[in-house]
C-alpha cells in the first residue's frame, strides 16, 4: 500500500473504474458473443447474419477494451495530478 491515499489519488480511482468496467464487458459481453460465435460455426453452414452481428459486436467492444487498457497505463506510467500519501 506505501501509505498511498486511493481517495485522493484521482488516476488511480480511474484506473480502477475503467478496469472494473472491463472486467465487466469482458466476461459479460466478449465471453458469451465468443462461445456463440464458436456454436454457429461449429454447426456447419456459412457465414449467418446472427455470426456477423456477434463479430461486429466483438470488434467494437475489443476495441473499447484495448482504448481502456491503453488510459489505464498511461495512468500508471504518467501519474497525473501524482500520489497523495496519507
Amino acid at each position: 500500500t506505501a501509505n498511498i491515499n486511493f481517495f485522493a489519488t484521482p488516476y488511480l480511482i480511474v484506473a480502477v473504474v475503467l478496469y472494473i468496467a472491463a472486467l465487466g464487458i469482458g466476461s459479460g459481453v466478449l465471453l458469451p458473443n465468443t462461445s456463440k460465435m464458436v456454436a454457429i460455426v461449429e454447426g456447419g453452414g456459412g457465414p449467418t447474419p446472427e455470426l456477423m452481428r456477434l463479430i461486429k459486436a466483438n470488434q467494437q467492444f475489443g476495441g473499447a477494451l484495448t482504448v481502456a487498457f491503453l488510459i489505464i497505463v498511461f495512468l500508471m506510467i504518467i501519474q497525473p495530478g501524482g500520489i497523495t500519501l496519507r
